[in-house]
């Protein structure tokens, strides 16, 4: 099994799965789309791959443990979802089949060409669904940016290699086209409205795919972009990030304490992927990279939960959802947090101060968000019980983001091997 057939697997069990599970009248088993994609995803590092014309270019596909891990934990997150979340239609499904090929791509290949042509690839197929599902100005403005971001990407690539260029205007004009599209697929500000506004107007599922799918492969792959740019390209790129990434922070964590229950969380999310996004502008690749796929796979556990609507009736396992991202060890959002602060806490204590204002937002957040859950399980009392299939996710979601936290040092190793 290669690379390139994990997201074959993950495209066609998406087409196939809309075309044949709403004609059989069997949307409920739409979760066997990402379970299949995350067995073939397993497999890569199991089963030889056939050798193939590509195997041995320059632009070969090669899956090492951190993308098997961040491609496997995004995969188990998409299945939580769809179990938790009515049955999906047809055309979510398939959005979720391209979406999650076109993330293999992007984090397997290593060709920047490819890397941003998949990465466009799966904006545009999350942009169109919004549309088509919700026409408006909110999810016109998705198509319009979502999309050029990814195609501004796709031009920076005109640019590159740029490593044996050490000044002149090329680093830096390449650098910022990279930090600007990447932004954008990341919900930054300003330039990342359209994610926000595209998970507050659509229901869960829809909505999921950014999150769980696209944005998880974004901080990947701008976390690894740096590596081929010279020192005033990365520079650049730091310094355009690491703004844009603190300030993304500092807005959301604020507007997180005065959102309503339904919209929280979402602002919570951008939150933590802007603190993700500034600590690789703060140039300490390592703690950056630990501490942003530790603070992503914590979402990728709690999403499927905090993105269903209030008033379910076992409200339960959200209120645990919401103190495990309350960054109060043992949570796991604390393990990831602090190592984005131990990184940032190196640039500047301006650098710092704003660090430590969104974390102590985001705490408030997270406590309101408790605070709301158990107002609405005494609200949803008298609703219908769960499935206990709903159920049974919602407390297995719960359940791993518990063993994250305690165990954060194995966790890691366990999900994306040892470093």
């Amino acid at each position: 099994m290669s690379p390139l057939g994990a997201a074959a697997v993950w495209a066609g069990a998406g087409i196939a799965g809309a075309v044949f599970l709403p004609a059989l009248r069997l949307r409920r088993l739409a979760a066997l789309v990402p379970l299949l994609a995350f067995v073939a995803v397993l497999l890569v590092s199991v089963l030889p791959g056939v050798t193939l014309p590509t195997d041995t270019s320059p632009g070969a596909f090669h899956m090492d443990r951190t993308t098997q891990g961040l491609l496997m934990a995004s995969a188990v997150s998409v299945v939580l979802m769809l179990i938790l979340s009515p049955p999906a239609a047809g055309a979510e499904v398939r959005t979720l089949g391209i979406a999650g090929a076109a993330a293999v791509v992007a984090l397997t290949s290593a060709h920047p060409v490819v890397m941003t042509l998949a990465l466009l690839t799966a904006a545009a197929a999350v942009a169109l669904r919004w549309i088509a599902r919700a026409p408006g100005h909110t999810t016109l403005a998705a198509g319009r940016v979502a999309i050029a971001g990814g195609a501004i990407l796709v031009a920076a690539t005109a640019f590159l290699p740029v490593a044996d260029v050490l000044a002149g205007p090329r680093p830096v004009v390449a650098s910022a086209l990279l930090a600007g599209g990447l932004a954008t697929l990341l919900g930054l500000l300003p330039v990342g409205g359209w994610a926000l506004g595209g998970m507050l107007r659509l229901r869960g599922v829809e909505a999921a795919v950014w999150p769980l799918v696209v944005a998880p492969a974004a901080l990947l792959v701008a976390q690894r972009i740096q590596l081929i740019l010279p020192p005033l390209g990365v520079a650049t790129f730091g310094h355009v990030i690491l703004t844009m990434g603190l300030l993304t922070a500092v807005w959301h964590g604020f507007q997180a304490t005065r959102a309503a229950p339904g919209g929280r969380y979402a602002r919570v999310l951008v939150a933590d992927l802007g603190l993700a996004a500034a600590a690789i502008g703060s140039g300490h690749t390592g703690l950056a990279q630990a501490g942003g796929l530790f603070l992503i796979t914590c979402h990728l556990l709690m999403a499927p939960v905090l993105l269903q609507p209030p008033g379910q009736p076992d409200q339960r396992p959200r209120r645990l959802a919401w103190l495990l991202l309350s960054g109060v060890p043992p949570a796991p959002s604390f393990w990831g947090r602090f190592l984005l602060l131990e990184g940032l806490s190196q640039v500047s204590a301006t650098v710092l101060t704003f660090t430590l204002v969104p974390m102590g937002l985001l705490f408030v957040a997270s406590v309101l968000g408790a605070r709301g859950a158990a107002a609405g399980r005494v609200q949803a009392s008298d609703a219908p019980p769960a499935r206990p299939a709903r159920l049974a996710a919602a407390w297995a979601a719960v359940a791993g983001a518990v063993a994250m936290g305690l165990f954060s040092t194995t966790a890691a190793a366990f999900i994306f091997g040892p470093t």
